[in-house]
């Protein structure tokens, strides 16, 4: 995300007043002060979107012991992080031989 967001900034340059809020937003959007059992079933996949809400989910219940481990769910994570990252990395390659005429 960081790769795409960095591009984006070289050619948009009011994307760095609104990161702030967007990242303030992806914070609440990932269950580290409250369990994702609280969430409605209907809602649930809005946090199935957010890569680290499995993972911190898996230290949850390595730390408390009381559920198995949700592997599909890591796996899950790991599919949505690698999507991010590759389109991160090809918007990145795509917009990167503009930057000196930007800058």
């Amino acid at each position: 995300m960081g790769l795409f967001l960095a591009s984006f900034n070289v050619k948009y340059r009011d994307v760095r007043y609104i990161l702030p809020f967007f990242v303030q937003i992806l914070i609440f959007l990932t269950p580290v002060i409250y369990p994702s059992t609280i969430i409605a079933d209907r809602h649930k996949w809005v946090l199935a979107l957010n890569p680290l809400t499995n993972v911190i989910e898996t230290v949850r219940t390595l730390i408390g012991g009381h559920t198995a481990i949700d592997y599909l769910g890591l796996a899950r994570s790991f599919t949505i992080a690698l999507v991010i990252f590759l389109f991160g990395v090809l918007y990145l390659k795509k917009t990167e031989r503009f930057f000196a005429d930007i800058l």
